[in-house]
């Protein structure tokens, strides 16, 4: 860490999150990860219920960005579009 500048880069916890269901989504189906215990399967569907919705998530970085260090949602469909 450089003093005083976070490593974490702008969009990393929302990547983060998103990657993070994504792996939960897979752990949760025997046809990505099929040497997965039950157990494991099981404990990422439990984790998965309760996981924000994408809709969810992109809500919260609209209504809170501070929260995970993004602009808004809105703002990144804006740069896209222009």
């Amino acid at each position: 860490m450089i003093k005083g500048i976070p490593m974490t880069k702008i969009d990393d916890r929302y990547h983060a999150l998103k990657q993070g269901k994504k792996l939960l989504e897979d752990l949760c189906d025997p046809g990505m990860t099929p040497r997965v215990p039950s157990i494991v399967r099981e404990r990422a569907k439990t984790v998965l219920k309760h996981f924000p919705k994408d809709h969810e998530l992109d809500r919260i970085v609209d209504n809170n960005p501070e929260l995970l260090d993004t602009p808004p949602h809105n703002d990144k469909i804006l740069h896209i579009i222009r």
